[in-house]
């Protein structure tokens, strides 16, 4: 049993830690935000934030002559991220996500975004070691921001930072960095594959 357990903590190290944890937040080119650096700002005052989603492949059942059988398809892997920020004192972050809100849709103006590309993004979250290093990175693609909470005053809570929510909506997650997940796809299409031609 001992030598089962010494090599449990030979295999596991230290282990990984859900608080050890960088978030990339890219801004759309073009926001009247007022500021630099806000990515930066953001792995800052990011107090906690959504981890990487369930990843897989579906299937689809067919038939022919009698049987049936499984063959893989594409799963829908699009959802909600979420992520709870500190809000400083001069609300140049907070001031940031509802300049995007508005970029996608301004009550006011009654003006909507013609080109969603100019508001969507790539987010990105890495996992880090005990040393600060990335050991996995997790992109969440065609990002927006959705909703950005909003604040409760009370006086009784003098001592306490405000806290807010932003919410995004992707349309597909993976693992690997932008340069790993564009490369060509190493698979013959179906346009390409000999037996698609004879069948």
């Amino acid at each position: 049993m001992t030598n089962r357990i010494t090599k449990l903590k030979n295999a596991l190290g230290i282990g990984a830690r859900a608080n050890r944890y960088r978030i990339y937040v890219t801004f759309p080119t073009g926001l009247d935000v007022g500021t630099t650096g806000l990515s930066e700002t953001c792995d800052i005052l990011c107090k906690s934030c959504d981890g990487f989603p369930e990843v897989g492949a579906d299937s689809s059942q067919v038939y022919t002559q009698g049987r049936s059988y499984f063959v893989p398809k594409q799963k829908e892997n699009g959802g909600e991220f979420k992520a709870t920020f500190y809000n400083s004192e001069d609300y140049n972050l907070k001031r940031a996500f509802v300049a995007w809100v508005k970029a996608i849709d301004h009550p006011v103006s009654n003006t909507t975004t013609g080109s969603p590309p100019d508001v969507c993004v790539t987010l990105k979250v890495a996992q880090l070691d005990s040393a600060e290093n990335e050991t996995v990175v997790g992109c969440f693609y065609e990002a927006f921001v959705t909703n950005v909470a909003g604040q409760t005053f009370d006086g009784s809570s003098a001592a306490d930072v405000e806290e807010f929510e932003v919410t995004w909506r992707y349309s597909y997650f993976l693992f690997g960095e932008d340069s790993e997940n564009m490369r060509p796809n190493q698979f013959n299409p179906a346009t390409k594959n000999p037996v698609a031609y004879n069948n």
